[in-house]
């Protein structure tokens, strides 16, 4: 039997896709299916030998019936809504009032009835088309549209996309009838257009009864808005957080329940609320919100998350504890040193070959040229390489401090020891790598300590007397000449043996000249996306200078030239002056800092000297003390709490940048025992410093 020629016609080709699919899904065993659209009403090839037409409208109709051929038979199609994306009206809230926007007044109406005979009545809609004068309420905030995103409003923010109607079953019918097909076909579309409905209503159930179980279980506060700010929902642990009844709120501003909550950026703005410091009532809390933005792309409002600070502050301690216990990890591998050098090349050479020993590296070079980096890859491909990764900076610790880091310490072995003890990082990289960095600061006493572990394979904590053996491979780092502190008499000559079994010069910046180019590229690409456009003078002037900041000062002049020409090309004249000799030389690191500086010059001159994420640490710990204990914070507290973050700065550093912190008015020094506080230029700082973290992410 041959089958029939049927043409769908519509206004344009996203109105044909859907029914044509329909009318192949279900009569495909008995018709050919062609689409065709008023975009195409110039060309008629393949259309005119079709059997039956069916149009999308009466318009369509209209405009199609003179161009084809006579004597044929042409239906106009009774359409329905897609049920697929009829979830989406059925989440609306009852007060919602929408319009319901199509090309003219009959299908907005025929629109809005279909979409009642589904079952949808809580909501309230509008006949919205072209030319209907119809002046928009701010309390109509919702359209409703099917695929014609250009009758959108530009006031509404709301909008839901049914997609593109479909075809209704009385046109199966017509067409069945028509053609002669079997009535049994009828039977089949019905039960599937049943189905479809059925299955959205129990998949909302399912959705609703699983978001309710959600909500009651999850033990965080949850609260969300719509784009009026008033509350939409409310799970029982903000309830209880906020000692509100759930009743009570439902459908009020938030501004009047809790005018702490201030999610105007949210939903406005499209702002992400992290880590926001709120006082509701006596109780300190986080805050944490974002906009709820809809499938096509609009925001419906905002949800956010409370939590009580000491929460926040307890999880924080016990994340970091377990950190330490399981032993850092190593992320870098020789494959992430970037570099061609023939310089660079035997070092990576020679590390690669002694990776798989399980003898002592020493690692010699300039700071900023990327010993660290070298020791996590060395141990990434030693035998080692499933073992912890552990490292100590003996520079940035205090010499009382490095002692019990290093060997741990038994209950009661000092004031503030923890009850049981603790291990010390030598037990914690046991069957792995210990990294000990800035070496050469160790002082003599830490020294003979370290060469016994070395030697005897075993430590004794600190106030202990058992020895616990370990088993480590020792990977050391230095900046210094150690041959010169061993013949000063600073450094032991036994330890230095031990230690330089196998050594590795890590060559500086300045001498892997070719390498300059490439590592600019490669930090620009990383950081921005695109590589930065040099002038040939530029390149050229680079690969001539001296870089004694290394690799941490090259990717500060990247960030640097990045934010001074964007897109366009670099020369000699963007460099900052202290390179191009203009100004005072490179910068001593952690030097002061001029009070006259306004607060983005302070923000580049940390930046430049690398110690930004430092001195957000410095001031966001402190602001976070005073507002949980209502006094300031002295600095060895601040000290304690910097250690937890492994901050890396020894005590001198701290004191240091406190000092030019106070002096530049960012902090305010209390009188005895009364600690440092936040001024309000330091919370503009620190708002600064923390949109200079998400420009780096």
């Amino acid at each position: 039997m041959k089958k029939a020629e049927v043409c769908f016609i519509g206004r344009n080709e996203a109105v044909c896709r859907l029914p044509a699919q329909q009318l192949s899904r279900f009569l495909g065993q008995y018709i050919n299916v062609k689409e065709w659209s008023l975009n195409n009403l110039d060309d008629l090839t393949g259309v005119v030998d079709s059997d039956v037409y069916i149009t999308s409208s009466k318009v369509v109709y209209n405009v199609v019936k003179p161009h084809l051929p006579e004597r044929k038979t042409i239906f106009i199609a009774d359409r329905t809504i897609n049920t697929e994306h009829l979830d989406h009206l059925l989440e609306l809230d009852p007060t919602t009032k929408a319009i319901f926007a199509t090309h003219s007044k009959e299908t907005a109406l025929m629109g809005i009835e279909m979409v009642k005979n589904f079952g949808i009545h809580h909501i309230t809609m509008y006949p919205y088309y072209p030319g209907c004068q119809m002046e928009l309420s701010s309390e109509i905030n919702t359209v409703i549209i099917t695929g014609s995103r250009n009758l959108v409003p530009p006031s509404i923010r709301t909008v839901i996309d049914l997609g593109a109607k479909g075809l209704d079953i009385s046109t199966f019918a017509q067409l069945i009838h028509h053609l002669h097909l079997p009535l049994q076909i009828l039977n089949k579309i019905s039960n599937q257009y049943i189905h479809d409905i059925m299955a959205i209503t129990v998949k909302r159930q399912q959705i609703a009864s699983l978001n309710s179980a959600l909500l009651n279980t999850v033990t965080q506060a949850i609260i969300a808005v719509d784009t009026e700010e008033e509350v939409t929902l409310l799970n029982p642990a903000a309830a209880k957080l906020l000692q509100l009844q759930e009743k009570e709120v439902i459908g009020q501003k938030m501004t009047r329940i809790a005018p702490e909550i201030d999610l105007r950026s949210v939903i406005r703005e499209r702002q992400l609320l992290r880590h926001d410091f709120k006082q509701i009532g006596s109780s300190h809390y986080i805050l944490d919100a974002n906009p709820i933005i809809d499938t096509t792309g609009f925001v419906s409002g905002a949800v956010a998350t409370i939590r009580p600070v000491s929460e926040v502050q307890e999880l924080e301690t016990k994340v970091r504890r377990e950190l330490r216990l399981s032993g850092n990890l190593a992320k870098y591998s020789f494959s992430d040193i970037i570099g061609e050098s023939p310089e660079l090349k035997n070092a990576i050479q020679l590390a690669t070959h002694f990776a798989k020993t399980e003898s002592t590296i020493l690692l010699e070079g300039e700071s900023g040229t990327g010993k660290e980096m070298f020791a996590q890859a060395i141990h990434n491909l030693s035998p080692r390489k499933h073992g912890g990764f552990v490292a100590i900076n003996f520079a940035a610790l205090p010499e009382n401090l490095i002692e019990s880091e290093l060997f741990g310490y038994d209950e009661g072995a000092f004031t503030g020891a923890k009850k049981g003890g603790k291990p010390g990082l030598f037990e914690e990289a046991h069957k792995g790598t210990i990294f000990l960095d800035e070496i050469g600061d160790a002082s003599l006493e830490v020294q003979k300590r370290l060469l016994r572990v070395l030697e005897e394979r075993e430590v004794r904590r600190v106030g202990g007397r058992a020895v616990t053996p370990v088993d480590v491979r020792v990977v050391a780092a230095t900046n210094k000449n150690l041959v010169q502190l061993v013949e000063s008499g600073k450094f032991r000559g036994d330890l230095y043996y031990r230690l330089c079994t196998l050594p590795i010069n890590i060559p500086s910046l300045a001498a892997r000249g070719g390498d300059i180019i490439k590592l600019i590229d490669f930090f620009s690409r990383k950081s921005y996306g695109y590589p930065l456009r040099l002038h040939s003078e530029l390149s050229a002037f680079l690969q001539r200078y001296s870089w004694p900041g290394n690799i941490r000062e090259l990717q500060n002049i990247v960030i640097y030239l990045y934010n001074v020409v964007g897109w366009n090309e670099a020369s000699i004249e963007h460099l900052p002056s202290y390179i191009t000799g203009k100004g005072p030389k490179a910068p001593v690191a952690f030097s002061d800092v001029q009070i006259e500086k306004d607060t983005d010059g302070f923000v580049h001159e940390l930046e430049m000297q690398n110690v930004r994420k430092e001195v957000a640490a410095i001031l966001a710990e402190i602001k976070s003390a005073c507002a949980v204990e209502k006094k300031g914070l002295g600095r060895n507290a601040l000290l304690k709490r910097l250690e937890l973050l492994n901050l890396g700065w020894s005590e001198y550093k701290v004191r240091h940048w406190l000092k030019i912190l106070i002096k530049n008015g960012y902090l305010i020094a209390g009188a005895t025992k009364q600690g440092n506080k936040v001024t309000e230029k330091g919370n503009e700082l620190l708002q600064s410093l923390d949109s200079w973290k998400h420009r780096d992410v």
